[in-house]
């Protein structure tokens, strides 16, 4: 793929080349959310995530940062 004459290789998601991210940002499906972010926290990725699967969890945080950004 090609952006503003840049090229970027597009891969498939996958667990092995995730593991290699200090920091991972999830804005894509709900299910994509629920397969990778417990195997990454679980291998100390720190992850952010878009979708509501996790909102709820008493042992997520819910960062807003109009409301709670510190």
């Amino acid at each position: 793929m090609i952006v503003q004459g840049k090229k970027y290789l597009i891969e498939e998601i996958n667990l092995l080349s995730l593991e290699t991210c200090h920091a991972v940002i999830f804005a894509s499906e709900a299910s994509i959310s629920k397969e990778f972010i417990p195997l990454l926290s679980k291998k100390g990725i720190l992850c952010v995530d878009k979708s509501s699967v996790f909102r709820m969890d008493a042992h997520v945080p819910l960062v807003v940062p109009e409301v709670n950004s510190q």
